[in-house]
């Protein structure tokens, strides 16, 4: 986990090794506007703002990592799964997809597998895109890198120098800032890379910003 190509940023470093000791799976595609819009209405929360690029296909956007987590919470308790946001180390290791590469196919970006400004798709900084329209990983999971930026459930760490080797999440109480993973259609394609990260506050939201929820098996 981490970079160890030379490219990433401080936040990055240094790279380390993680063992899981747990099987799990992450959502093939990221949560879309139709079925958040199902969770909003049945707990009576405020629909999401689309932008106007339009909801059902499209990843949902405008959520809080509050919001996403409350989310996962209501898809467990109505399927009786164990539905949770991934830990930040889940996240690398299925953008991964077993690669040590800046991408999963990779060093260099290449149109087709990413969306973001510079990454030659015509809506590249426009909008996002609907889900699975980018190829999927060799591991069959869409959009990691780039579309929109996914929240993870960690609280964010300014360096790996005391990151954990287990993948469990990392949590600190009255956290302020949590970990988002994989670019969005409004980043730079260096911000797509699987290694990059960055934080925000739990409760801010912006039009670039979604999430994906992961499985224990």
């Amino acid at each position: 986990m981490g970079d160890s190509s030379g490219d990433g940023n401080d936040n990055e470093k240094p790279a380390h090794k993680v063992s899981f000791k747990h099987k799990f799976a992450l959502s093939r595609y990221e949560v879309t506007f139709a079925q958040y819009d199902v969770f909003a209405t049945q707990t009576g929360r405020t629909l999401p703002d689309d932008e106007g690029w339009g909801r059902e296909q499209q990843p949902v956007i405008n959520v809080t990592w509050r919001e996403a987590r409350a989310y996962s919470r209501w898809l467990a308790k109505e399927t009786q799964l164990a539905y949770r946001l991934p830990t930040e180390a889940e996240w690398e290791y299925a953008a991964r997809a077993g690669t040590t590469t800046n991408y999963w196919w990779g060093d260099k970006s290449i149109p087709g597998h990413s969306h973001c400004t510079d990454c030659g798709n015509a809506l590249g900084g426009k909008q996002p895109l609907t889900v699975g329209s980018l190829r999927p990983n060799p591991w069959g999971l869409h959009d990691l890198n780039g579309n929109v930026d996914e929240w993870v459930m960690d609280c964010y760490t300014e360096n790996y120098h005391n990151a954990k080797a287990d993948g469990t999440p990392y949590q600190v109480p009255g956290c302020k800032n949590r970990s988002m993973r994989g670019g969005s259609w409004f980043d730079i394609k260096r911000i797509t890379r699987s290694t990059s990260r960055y934080r925000h506050p739990p409760d801010t939201k912006r039009n670039s910003w979604g999430f994906r929820v992961a499985l224990p098996l």
